[in-house]
């Protein structure tokens, strides 16, 4: 089992060495197994762990037993240790939802919480091939597209990692056996009160008796092929987007009408959902919310339009179709730190972090997260600050000649104008060397001849 979960974070990338993850352990066999591995993984990686335990307030002293178990495991391997105790119960009445959906919440609230203050890398989630055949039926059951139903990915924005996807419960709980981890049971998990408690106990067994006795692994396969399709289909996205959008500017996004109608329905959908997203909105917006969209563009009525969620809205122009945010500017105060090497920077007007490191260069393998980036030490010619854009700022992006204003950078990477106050700076001097998550500069990039490395780490306030 250690060599298949091996193969799947070489496959997929989940680790890089010198990562501190954050592993979310709950004292189930699932999660104590993930410890486990990646504990006994932290030599050929490099790792560092911490280990993050939410009490839910459910189950009381099942709950407390299952909190002590977790601190003794974490005490005895000399890993951080954090808990958390969260009324689950109120909270999914505070928040409108079922107890499911709040404990998620809550969970993945605290997980990047303690990424931000351990300066961490990853967080590390303990679902499995069993996770993904349940989510694949689940999500069936309740009606969803080709999005949906390529089910639980590996890694989601460079951050969450899943290294047990390609491993069976049974796998699991025959690992924790042998290696006498003696886990918790959680007893709710074999109640049928819960929508996937019922697909467990009740659907897949008889799935299995009666049709495919082998449904777990075929479902699970069934994901992976979906995935790689809509891998396939978002590239083309990426692709057609950019020869669609004409500009994006404040709080609209204009797609010409031409080249938008020569599509396929599923990639015109895609796409608006796309221009939604750069508008800010990362919220679901509905199948009925697109296929109105693509009726009235079809109709072609000049001025006409539609109201959708979250202050959307879609008008017909006379070439454009014209996508627009109805809400209220959001105003950035102006700020610049100075970057201390070794410290961590707190930026509060962007709830975010910036930590620094200098390092010798040894070839090391590169992280390609748009929130990492190197630099070459040397070459920097005095103190490094973080801030808020200036006029007459410049730089020179890489893989680019010459240099460029900050505006007609945004411009012609098509960053909607609210979008680019929010976006702070990494500068040495007058010289712009970071847009971060964007560009850095060409002048102070690492090559053959470096022999120090600064690597700045960026960690956003990022909602789940």
């Amino acid at each position: 089992m250690i060599t298949k979960i091996k193969e799947t974070i070489q496959k997929h990338n989940l680790l890089e060495k010198g990562d501190h993850v954050i592993v979310g352990v709950s004292g189930g066999p699932d999660s104590v197994c993930l410890f486990h591995v990646l504990y006994d993984l932290r030599y050929d990686y490099q790792l560092d762990l911490s280990v993050v335990h939410i009490n839910h307030m459910l189950r009381g002293k099942d709950a407390d037993e299952d909190e002590a178990y977790v601190k003794k495991l974490c005490l005895k391997k000399g890993v951080p240790f954090y808990s958390y105790r969260i009324n689950v119960r109120e909270k999914s009445k505070d928040l409108g939802t079922g107890e499911e959906e709040a404990g998620r919440k809550a969970r993945y609230d605290s997980f990047f919480e303690i990424l931000k203050k351990t300066n961490a890398d990853k967080i590390a989630i303990a679902q499995n091939m069993n996770d993904q055949a349940e989510t694949l039926l689940m999500r069936l059951v309740r009606g969803s597209g080709l999005d949906g139903l390529a089910g639980i990915e590996y890694m989601r924005d460079q951050v969450i990692i899943r290294p047990l996807l390609d491993v069976s419960r049974e796998e699991i709980e025959k690992y924790c056996t042998n290696n006498r981890l003696n886990p918790q049971t959680d007893k709710t998990n074999m109640k049928d009160i819960y929508t996937r408690n019922k697909i467990r106990l009740e659907l897949i067994p008889y799935l299995a008796d009666n049709l495919n006795n082998r449904i777990i692994p075929n479902l699970w396969k069934t994901a992976k092929i979906l995935q790689e399709d809509k891998d396939f289909i978002y590239s083309f996205v990426k692709e057609a987007y950019k020869n669609c959008c004409i500009q994006k500017i404040d709080k609209e996004v204009h797609i010409q009408k031409e080249k938008f109608n020569e599509l396929h329905p599923t990639v015109k959908k895609r796409m608006i959902l796309r221009a939604i997203a750069d508008l800010g909105v990362r919220q679901d917006i509905g199948t009925i919310h697109l296929e109105s969209i693509l009726h009235i563009v079809e109709e072609n009525k000049t001025s006409s339009g539609i109201d959708l969620p979250y202050d959307i809205r879609v008008d017909i122009g006379y070439k454009n179709v014209i996508i627009t945010r109805n809400k209220s500017e959001k105003t950035l105060k102006e700020f610049c730190y100075e970057v201390k090497w070794g410290n961590n920077i707190h930026i509060k007007e962007l709830n975010a972090s910036l930590s620094s490191e200098i390092v010798a260069n040894n070839h090391q393998k590169i992280s390609k997260s748009d929130y990492i980036k190197y630099f070459d030490y040397d070459k920097l010619n005095g103190p490094i600050v973080v801030r808020t854009r200036k006029p007459g700022d410049r730089i020179s992006p890489l893989g680019m000649s010459g240099s460029k204003k900050l505006k007609d950078f945004f411009v012609d990477e098509k960053i909607p104008r609210e979008q680019r106050k929010q976006i702070p700076l990494v500068c040495c001097g007058s010289d712009v060397i970071w847009i971060i998550g964007y560009r850095i500069n060409n002048k102070f990039k690492i090559d053959d001849t470096t022999r120090n490395i600064l690597i700045l780490k960026y960690i956003p306030e990022i909602c789940c």
